[in-house]
């Protein structure tokens, strides 16, 4: 079982935890060589409540190993991830179909200098490799956009502030907008079985149980 950090220490001890953490969990192998080869990016904040995702292609569900996700409205309106061996949590995972247009991506999400280093030119995000669960139960290699030691220490990101993935609730309120669009029932799979949507915001509900529900 991993180790739970001491969220009592210092804002500086906690950052510098998640450092150690950050270089022994994310791997950061180049593979810009091969410009053909489709690559996997996995979503897991506003490009999901966004829906963001309708200009990629095979979007699907997926688990996310070896990260958590976490968010506090207070500090920023979107959520980070940060590597933990012993997380995960439910994202969405698209092709990229090549280098090209990879770099755009690294370009939008703020990466500066090269995209999977964490250093002084780094940007916002750096992007990593994890572990992903697909959708036909195998586990496959995925890019994701990870929060640099400078973002972490600006927006003070640490693992203890958020246990409960409230980015969750988000989805719920996004999912509850678009109750009606059958075509988009499978991201109800983002959210645990068990999670407590009210039913009047549920994507299945229709306008007669909303209102007697309201009532």
């Amino acid at each position: 079982m991993a180790k739970k950090l001491n969220t009592t220490k210092k804002p500086t001890e906690v950052v510098d935890k998640v450092d150690e953490v950050v270089e022994k969990v994310v791997e950061k192998a180049p593979i810009e060589k091969a410009p053909d080869v489709k690559h996997l990016m996995v979503g897991y904040g506003t490009f999901i409540t966004r829906m963001m995702f309708r200009k990629d292609s095979n979007s699907r569900v997926v688990t996310v190993k070896g990260f958590r996700r976490v968010f506090d409205p207070h500090l920023a309106g979107f959520p980070f991830v940060l590597p933990d061996p012993a997380s995960s949590f439910k994202g969405i995972v698209f092709d990229v179909k090549d280098a090209t247009e990879l770099r755009s991506k690294d370009g939008y999400e703020g990466c500066r200098g090269d995209p999977l280093k964490d250093d002084e030119n780094a940007g916002l995000y750096y992007r990593a490799q994890t572990e992903i669960v697909d959708t036909d139960g195998v586990t496959k290699k995925a890019w994701i956009y990870v929060p640099t030691k400078r973002t972490r220490e600006q927006y003070h990101v640490d693992l203890g502030m958020d246990v409960k993935d409230s980015w969750q609730g988000r989805i719920a309120e996004m999912l509850s907008y678009y109750r009606a669009r059958a075509d988009l029932a499978w991201m109800r799979a983002l959210l645990p079985d068990e999670y407590p949507i009210p039913k009047r915001l549920d994507i299945g509900a229709s306008n007669d149980e909303e209102e007697s529900e309201d009532e």
